[in-house]
């Protein structure tokens, strides 16, 4: 070993200074002399006089680092706090979707937020808002996104007869045709803040398949009377006819009184397995994006707070149909354990029914007359002060008492989640 070192030493300049030819021709005599392999003798030449030697615990020689570690030049910043503050802002007023939503939305509304003042920014930041990625965007968003965490609720289905059950035709969730446009799925959310007794608020949850199409309805129950209703009133203001319906097995759903309207209507009425969710994810998912994202988990039961309820989501659903992009699944591949999902360019449902080809004239421009009519920071504005109200008058009420077995039983109205908007009211 020191005749290899003293090798080293008289080698190493020489190496260092030459060209990558003559590198070659020394290399090749110190692999001769030293029987090293060859990416080894590189790596000695070239680290020699930068590196110490030290002895191993077991003996062997081993190459220490002996010169301190390049520094890395940190990363040039493209996007700073003027860019950082500006998509907070676009985030916020986009109802804090998700980066692959968000970037075709901030491509499709800024132009309207700046027509009505809302966002005033440079030209500089202007083009790097409209040219940022997905990914990007999140990283950006990553710590706002964190104070709105929130846990989930719980089920209020219980299932319906048997008898009724058998009439019914079940429909999975491939069986569903998605270029066909009218075919809805609808559910129930109860609103009884974490005590599933007595009577309390729930929102009727109806979604389009093929466009994406929302709407909201609040309901004093679960009683089949006023789910009836609720699909009468969403029926005649959808723009488009509803062909095909989808509910759970729950019993505010399977009953005479739905069977009979569907029937009425030339409904194609079907249902979901029981306890499988997945057959009507599309309503699933915007039972938490729509609803619990906005009103949260605690307890509405009062008829004030039902008023309050529905002026939020007339809101809510003119920002989602018109303002706010959605993706659509074309293609999912599975290879192996792992699943490819393909979706489409983000559009809002109003612009998918713009394109269709099968939705009549006069709708296409009521459709438009709506769109420009409305400003979405006013309505953002307006939706965030409705839900600050809900927040203030479900805390402040008192808590009711229900009487379980002789013994009374308060239900307490607490919060005991963070509340959401409230992070988002001081941003908005």
């Amino acid at each position: 070993m020191p005749d290899r070192r003293t090798l080293v030493q008289r080698t190493f300049r020489r190496y260092q200074q030459a060209d990558r030819k003559r590198k070659s021709l020394i290399l090749d005599e110190f692999v001769e002399s030293t029987r090293y392999a060859r990416a080894y003798a590189a790596l000695v030449l070239r680290k020699w006089g930068t590196t110490s030697w030290a002895v191993g615990p077991r003996g062997p020689l081993r190459l220490v680092a002996g010169a301190p570690p390049r520094q890395r030049q940190p990363a040039k910043r493209i996007y700073g706090d003027t860019v950082a503050k500006a998509l907070i802002r676009l985030w916020y007023l986009c109802d804090c979707m998700c980066g692959k939503r968000l970037v075709p939305a901030i491509r499709a509304l800024l132009p309207v937020y700046q027509h009505w003042g809302e966002l005033k920014v440079g030209l500089g930041v202007r083009r790097k808002l409209l040219s940022i990625s997905a990914a990007t965007a999140d990283r950006l968003l990553r710590d706002e996104r964190r104070k709105l965490r929130t846990d989930r609720g719980r089920s209020h289905t219980h299932r319906a007869a048997t008898t009724l059950l058998r009439r019914i035709p079940l429909r999975t969730f491939d069986e569903w045709d998605r270029s066909l446009l009218g075919q809805v799925q609808t559910d129930l959310v109860g609103h009884d803040g974490g005590l599933n007794q007595g009577e309390f608020a729930f929102t009727c949850t109806v979604v389009e398949l093929c466009v994406g199409w929302n709407e909201l309805r609040v309901l004093p129950n679960k009683a089949r009377l006023w789910v009836r209703e609720a699909l009468d009133d969403i029926r005649s203001h959808l723009p488009f006819p509803i062909v095909a319906l989808g509910t759970d097995t729950g019993s505010e759903f399977i009953n005479e009184h739905l069977f009979v309207w569907s029937e009425e209507h030339h409904i194609s009425f079907s249902r979901a397995r029981p306890y499988r969710k997945n057959d009507n994810c599309y309503v699933e998912e915007r039972n938490n994006s729509l609803v619990r994202r906005t009103v949260g988990y605690l307890r509405y039961d009062t008829p004030e707070e039902r008023q309050i309820l529905q002026a939020i989501y007339q809101r809510q659903v003119m920002l989602s149909n018109y303002y706010y992009p959605c993706m659509k699944l074309v293609d999912k591949t599975r290879y192996g354990a792992r699943v490819y999902r393909k979706y489409d360019t983000p559009r809002t449902p109003c612009q998918r029914l713009l394109e269709r080809g099968d939705v009549p004239q006069e709708v296409k421009e009521q459709l438009k007359k709506t769109f420009e009519h409305h400003n979405p920071a006013v309505l953002k504005r307006e939706l965030t002060e409705l839900q600050n109200r809900l927040y203030m008058v479900a805390s402040a009420k008192p808590a009711p008492v229900l009487h379980k077995r002789g013994k009374p039983l308060a239900i307490r109205n607490e919060v005991r989640l963070e509340y959401p908007v409230r992070h988002r009211a001081s941003q908005s």
